[in-house]
């Protein structure tokens, strides 16, 4: 099945027509009226535009897993500090931890 591949505010869309949709018009007339004029859009196979999303899925989660696993390894090390009492990088090792988890919940959106 042919979908209609398109960006708006730098998120690449995808609309996939209904078998209905396209028993009365053709893939084009859908996408013109579908969309706002001057829109730029490819029409590709449903296969074709797995393949063009799948890196860009892949990556985010890449870097969500990248950022769990700093998250982890902060945790730990504020765990250490407070064992052997060394007071002195708590402070640096909180406000890194929150930044972390101010960037993992921005990947998470």
């Amino acid at each position: 099945m042919k979908k209609i591949i398109y960006e708006e505010n730098g998120i690449t869309k995808i609309i996939t027509p209904t078998k209905e949709a396209l028993d009365i018009f053709n893939i084009e007339q859908i996408a013109e009226n579908d969309l706002p004029k001057d829109t730029e859009y490819k029409i590709l196979d449903e296969y074709e535009a797995n393949k063009l999303l799948a890196p860009k899925i892949d990556e985010k989660a890449k870097q969500l897993a990248e950022i769990e696993a700093e998250i982890a390894e902060c945790e730990n090390h504020i765990r250490h500090a407070l064992i052997i009492g060394n007071t002195a990088v708590l402070e640096n090792l909180r406000a890194e931890l929150k930044e972390l988890i101010v960037q993992r919940e921005e990947l998470r959106k």
